[in-house]
């Protein structure tokens, strides 16, 4: 009985054995199953995305080859476009040339026109050696503000004067000075033309011909060449210390208040002169000075008779003067002065012989500097020269230290103390001038060559600035 049990209890568990493997293989074969059928979902999905990358990739093709035959139109239409750039430039390049010959040309064929200019110096030269020369870096246009200025009258330099700003101290009509330009001191240049220029020589051993311009020539519209010749060997009264060579300055002068020029209606070139103040004509620069009042040193009624150009006349005026301070020159015959002119700038604006005689009197004058420094009201360093060379060739005077004074320079040829008991207004203005004359005669702070002081005949001739 017991076995049978035993038997029964293994065939059970047997059974549930095979039963439970039975169960876990169904299991496992399904997994398998879904495993399978994933796979092969997803193998059909890799077909069908293979399938549209080969789709893709033949658009793609396309698209390329398309993107390509693009591509070569653009860079043909660019080709084509830089080739028509090109060809418009150098038609526009064509187009300006012919316009500055053009432009050139009808400047040439009008000449040099009338009117005010100014200067680009770029080049000088003394005898064959180049000082300098910036030929490369001349300007088609100036600006201009302040300074040189030139008047050309039939194709030649006449004149040239200064313009600049006023200063707070000249107070003119009241107006702020930053608003006021005025001219100052015109040069006359007319003597630069004269055809005797070559006989007119200095007579004190120099050799110097007169200064001159030459060399015209229109180089564009409202601008010229020149050059300025100044044909010296020495200077002045001593060529064994001023000695110099011929000298010459290249420039180019630009026409100020020009109207712009029109060739065509594109073509159109502004004046080669900007006027930076609104400036736009000459009258805008009215003169500081007043030549024709007599409020300053014509106020003086013996100033007043000079004649500004005749030196005598000068002369005249300083006998007078010596007159007045209680000075007897009466014995001197002024038409006898002995006049030398020199025709270069030289160091000095004129000088005077010592030969200790009072009526036995020669001056030089520098003609440059006579010209540019006219006797007006307001301008009387000519004066004031003409009476520091009187008072060495007449009186006897050398030079002192002390400023203010009509005989004093700033130079080792001075006598004195230096001290600035007087500025320099004597040279302004009028009544500041007579007491520099008074000075002079009365022999106030003035040092006297010995043969004045002696009444001696001295040794020799001295010539003194």
């Amino acid at each position: 009985m017991r076995i049978e049990i035993i038997n029964n209890s293994r065939f059970l568990l047997l059974a549930f054995t095979l039963l439970f493997f039975s169960c876990q293989k169904d299991y496992y074969l399904d997994d398998l199953n879904d495993a399978l059928a994933q796979i092969q979902s997803l193998q059909e999905r890799n077909t069908e995305l293979s399938n549209k990358i080969t789709e893709l990739g033949v658009v793609i093709s396309q698209k390329t080859t398309e993107n390509s035959i693009l591509q070569s139109q653009y860079d043909q239409l660019y080709a084509d476009f830089l080739e028509s750039e090109a060809e418009n430039e150098e038609l526009n390049n064509r187009l300006e040339a012919l316009a500055e010959q053009l432009r050139e040309q009808i400047a040439v064929d009008n000449g040099i026109k009338d009117g005010y200019y100014i200067e680009y110096q770029y080049k000088s030269t003394r005898n064959d050696t180049i000082l300098y020369d910036e030929t490369e870096s001349i300007p088609n246009q100036k600006l201009f503000s302040d300074g040189l200025i030139f008047k050309v009258i039939n194709g030649k330099i006449v004149e040239d004067f200064t313009v600049m700003q006023a200063d707070y101290w000249w107070n003119i009509d009241n107006q702020p000075p930053p608003n006021v330009i005025k001219k100052l001191h015109p040069y006359n240049m007319s003597h630069y033309h004269k055809y005797t220029r070559n006989k007119i020589v200095s007579t004190t051993n120099t050799g110097d011909s007169l200064g001159y311009y030459k060399n015209y020539k229109v180089i564009d519209h409202d601008i010229f060449y020149v050059d300025k010749i100044m044909p010296n060997k020495e200077i002045g009264w001593n060529p064994n210390v001023f000695t110099r060579g011929s000298r010459k300055w290249s420039k180019v002068m630009y026409r100020m208040f020009s109207e712009p020029l029109q060739l065509t209606d594109n073509i159109i070139y502004d004046p080669v002169v900007e006027e930076v103040n609104g400036v736009t004509s000459i009258s805008q620069y009215p003169d500081i000075y007043d030549y024709y009042s007599e409020t300053n040193i014509f106020s003086d009624s013996i100033y007043r008779e000079i004649d500004p150009d005749d030196p005598i006349s000068y002369f005249n005026a300083f006998i007078k003067d010596a007159e007045r301070h209680g000075i007897d020159l009466s014995n001197i015959n002024t038409n006898e002065l002995n006049v030398n002119y020199s025709y270069f700038p030289g160091p000095w604006a004129a000088w005077a012989s010592i030969n200790c005689s009072q009526v036995n009197n020669t001056i030089g004058i520098t003609k440059d500097w006579w010209d540019q420094y006219p006797l007006t009201d307001d301008i009387f360093s000519r004066l004031k020269v003409m009476y520091h060379e009187f008072g060495h060739t007449v009186l006897g005077l050398r030079h002192t230290c002390s400023s203010g004074h009509i005989m004093h320079v700033n130079d080792d040829s001075c006598l004195g103390d230096t001290n600035n008991e007087y500025d320099s207004r004597f040279q302004y203005e009028v009544e500041h001038f007579k007491r520099a004359v008074k000075d002079l005669f009365e022999g106030y702070n003035q040092y006297y060559y010995e043969c004045y002081l002696n009444n001696t005949t001295g040794e020799g001739v001295i010539i003194v600035e």
